[in-house]
């Protein structure tokens, strides 16, 4: 049997038995003489820790039910973020839900991602876009925003043609999205590795007022403690927020995947 180790599971298990009859054998990617040394570093400043360790090194490691594992309040909530500079384009992570919008307010300076601001309780799309027009666009800036793709649907509630893509962009925001939603293992790992890569570099921060997703951040977690599933569990209701996050990051910086990926594994 063949297999990449996947946390403490009956795989572990399987390979920890002692028996007379029964062999391990270990091997990582500094083992095999075909993968190229450049590749490797490539990879490390692409995906977290934990993934490249049980990928590449073959060992095995847990993240638990925590979705974003890699976050840790002590390293990525700071005060030490200046309020957006005079135009600066501004990044806006939005979750569509009616009465709660929950949307993140970002920086891109460089390669690293600000969280600068939160809004939250907005009845519908409009007061939100109006909202953001007001505190941004009218004051010189591009807003980009990166919505659910389930956006580009047509809102029942609203003439046929409207939808919380074109209402934003009636106030003159810049919309980027897929076409359909990324696979939520894809997303979460490009979360995961702008909080840290396998190099343990950190490129997302957030300012201590944005609590309401610094909660969601920490508080996300996959169902019935399963992250083979690739279901994030929804009955607290904090991942709003978090699933914004996902939508930010997977557009600006996937994390690239050989085939299709819908779950973080099979079988073991």
């Amino acid at each position: 049997m063949i297999s990449t180790p996947k946390g403490y599971n009956y795989f572990h298990t399987l390979c920890m038995t002692k028996d007379e009859d029964w062999g391990f054998w270990h091997f990582g990617y500094k083992d095999s003489p075909y993968l190229s040394a450049k590749e490797i570093e490539k990879i490390k400043n692409r995906i977290d820790p934990i993934e490249f360790a049980t990928e590449y090194d073959a060992d095995f490691k847990e993240s638990g039910s925590t979705v974003f594992y890699c976050f840790d309040r002590k390293v990525h909530v700071i005060d030490d973020i200046d309020w957006f500079h005079e135009n600066e384009d501004v990044y806006v992570a939005i979750d569509f839900n009616v009465g709660l919008q929950c949307t993140s307010i970002w920086a891109r300076r460089g390669h690293i991602l600000y969280a600068i601001d939160e809004m939250k309780g907005h009845p519908d799309t409009e007061t939100l876009a109006i909202s953001l027009k007001e505190r941004f666009v009218d004051k010189g800036h591009k807003v980009y925003a990166f919505p659910d793709p389930s956006g580009r649907a047509r809102k029942t509630s609203a003439q046929v043609g409207v939808t919380d893509f074109s209402i934003l962009k009636s106030y003159k925001i810049v919309c980027l999205a897929r076409m359909a939603a990324p696979p939520i293992i894809d997303s979460v790992a490009a979360v995961n590795a702008k909080c840290m890569t396998a190099k343990q570099e950190v490129s997302l921060y957030i300012h201590p007022r944005c609590r309401g997703l610094t909660e969601s951040m920490e508080r996300t977690t996959w169902v019935d403690n399963n992250s083979d599933t690739a279901t994030i569990d929804k009955r607290e209701g904090v991942e709003h927020y978090s699933d914004g996050v996902r939508y930010l990051c997977e557009y600006l910086y996937p994390v690239k995947n050989i085939g299709k990926r819908t779950s973080r594994g099979f079988g073991f």
